[in-house]
């Protein structure tokens, strides 16, 4: 908390939760002051299925710290949210899920949350509740719906935080569905060397969540080094049989950091035919743990409905230090699995969606770092490839997905990240560079920019976009400026490097200053894959450029080496003929910031030599 020095009754609060508070009477009373704040970590987003503008947002909070409303609403497709927190006990959500046969009304609608109240230090675990809650009226108000049969010693608290809800579409009996699974990391305890669970991790419900049963069957885990067992983190439901349900694992318990080796205990993918009563590993083809220990840990499942037995599957490897994602896939319900992540980059990806109006559509999130930026793919052709729709993420996206599909206009996906909610409403861009058609059609030579007689929006390796007035800095002397609106062309040469992304605009106020230089005329992001070396020509069309430019770039002065990110000078790699600069480009040299084999992702753009006597003089 600070005081404000020039008036002692003005107080500011920050929470954990990544809000802040004001006071103007010292304390007595508080409203929130944190519009515009980019600082709460979204754990889980989803979409009404019929009223698209409603978005739910579930914060994530620190484990023993925390302890405030966890569920966010928006009516205006994320524009603005309010909490929605009556009676609901979780001081961190996990998952959302609708009853899809109560959707038709909105202030009717059954929701399900599930994720954990954490309990205050000192206190036991059986002080709070956990686990699953329910809304039967749309999310105005909440209750508790984890009645556990039979009883765990430790009360329903004691099956751990809640990682994912199933409802069953199919089991739908006096106007809404009866049959619901829920995942959480349940209790193993070891007794003589012996692991036995004492708290399921799977269970089931036949009577919408009124009462729920054990479905657990799967393996108990390992005693040593450590108590480890397979803890499921996501279940999805066959796209062709209801009675069938798959199960993601991670293993619980594994500490790299204190030196266990690497695991080897049964983990990954498991299946069940008969509603959760009896399991089995379903793995076959998935990676190992640093080439040789248990399948990978699988952070998000994805169903394909209608077609039984294909499903989708995000993996990482806990044994490597940023270990990059992968995507299998599979169309034989689990008894085959085949890498279905050309194109993907980041560290791991966290979530899956498949587009319920085009099952060949699937977006994935990926995580990141500010040396291998994660973010948002999308693939059009059932996981064979996929393509960046990452333009202006902040890097650590994207721990969740979801999608609003309006009966008219183009659909928005939302992303939930470290940095809130983010949204993006497709408009068409046949080339998957970034900027929409109708952009590159505003190119010069009517929307041709290089003139060589083919429109920029048809070519993957050419895009035209332009810098909004409002991320061109005011001049550092002579007086304002207008932002006018700069045209730039991306030219790549050669037969590689053909595919640009996310070619775009950035702010320069989202990096660090760049000591003696004012980004006068714009910065820009683009990423090449399937790209060792490239030669890229940027055209300025409404820029005059003088001596005292220069050419720069934001990224890691070593390879993927994040303490040594910072503003570089590209020296003979940057040539400038009039308003043209050429820029030679080379996989993971100084200033790369895609540490990933053959990708180039560029931060940078043209910058003018402050003179040191301006009006910011220091």
């Amino acid at each position: 908390m600070i005081i404000d020095a020039t008036n002692s009754s003005r107080w500011l609060a920050f929470s954990v939760s990544g809000d802040v508070f004001l006071s103007g009477n010292a304390g007595l009373n508080w409203i929130p002051a944190s519009a515009g704040l980019r600082g709460t970590a979204i754990q889980t987003v989803a979409v009404h299925p019929t009223r698209p503008q409603r978005v739910f947002a579930g914060v994530r909070n620190l484990r023993s710290e925390a302890t405030s409303p966890a569920l966010y609403q928006s009516d205006d497709s994320a524009q603005s949210w309010l909490r929605f927190n009556s009676a609901l006990s979780l001081d961190t959500v996990n998952v959302i899920a609708f009853d899809p046969a109560t959707v038709a009304l909105p202030a009717t609608t059954r929701i399900y949350a599930g994720g954990a109240d954490f309990a205050p230090v000192g206190q036991t675990p059986t002080s709070y509740r956990g686990g699953v809650f329910r809304s039967i009226d749309g999310g105005l108000s909440w209750a508790a719906a984890d009645t556990l049969v039979p009883t765990p010693v430790g009360g329903p608290a004691s099956t751990g935080e809640v990682t994912s809800i199933l409802v069953d579409p199919t089991s739908v009996n006096l106007g809404n569905a009866q049959v619901l699974y829920f995942a959480a990391r349940g209790l193993v305890r070891c007794t003589l060397g012996v692991p036995n669970v004492e708290v399921a991790r799977i269970w089931r419900s036949a009577n919408a969540a009124n009462s729920w049963a054990p479905r657990d069957g799967l393996p108990a885990g390992v005693c040593t080094p450590r108590t480890q067992y397979p803890a499921p983190l996501a279940l999805a439901l066959d796209g062709g049989a209801s009675t069938t349900v798959y199960a993601g694992t991670a293993i619980a318990g594994y500490c790299a950091d204190c030196g266990d080796p690497v695991p080897t205990l049964s983990n990954g993918v498991f299946k069940s035919t008969d509603s959760g009563q009896t399991w089995g590993p379903a793995n076959n083809g998935l990676p190992l743990m640093s080439g040789s220990g248990s399948t990978l840990d699988v952070l998000a499942l994805a169903a394909v409905p209608g077609q039984p037995g294909t499903l989708y599957a995000a993996l990482n490897d806990p044994t490597q230090d940023d270990a990059p994602g992968r995507v299998y896939k599979t169309t034989d319900g689990g008894a085959n699995w085949s890498p279905s992540d050309n194109g993907i980059a980041g560290i791991s990806v966290r979530a899956l969606r498949v587009d319920p109006g085009a099952p060949n559509r699937i977006f994935a999130g990926a995580a990141g770092l500010e040396v291998t930026p994660g973010g948002v793919y999308v693939s059009n052709d059932s996981g064979a490839s996929w393509n960046s729709i990452s333009i202006d993420l902040p890097v650590d996206s994207a721990q969740s997905l979801a999608l609003s599909l309006p009966t008219t206009g183009a659909p928005t996906l939302h992303a939930g990240t470290e940095e809130g909610v983010w949204s993006l409403t497709r408009v068409p861009d046949g080339d998957i560079d970034g900027p929409p058609d109708a952009t590159e059609d505003l190119a010069p030579n009517s929307g041709d920019g290089n003139s060589d007689g083919i429109a920029d929006r048809l070519q993957t390796n050419v895009a035209s976009f332009e810098i909004p007035a409002s991320l061109l800095p005011q001049p550092e002397r002579g007086g304002s400026r207008e932002g006018t609106l700069s045209n730039t062309e991306l030219i790549i040469r050669g037969s590689a490097c053909q595919q640009a992304y996310d070619v775009a605009a950035i702010d320069p106020l989202s990096l660090p200053d760049d000591p003696d230089f004012t980004p006068a005329a714009g910065l820009l992001r683009f990423e090449f894959i399937d790209c060792t070396t490239a030669s890229v020509q940027i055209a300025f069309h409404d820029e005059t450029f003088g001596p005292d430019w220069r050419f720069r770039r934001y990224g890691p002065a070593n390879t993927a080496n994040v303490l040594t990110l910072g503003w570089l000078g590209m020296g003979t790699a940057a040539t400038r003929a009039g308003n043209v600069w050429t820029l030679n480009l080379i996989d993971n040299s100084p200033g790369d910031l895609r540490r990933e084999v053959g990708r180039i992702l560029f931060v940078g753009g043209p910058v003018q030599i402050a003179p040191v006597f301006a009006d910011g003089f220091e």
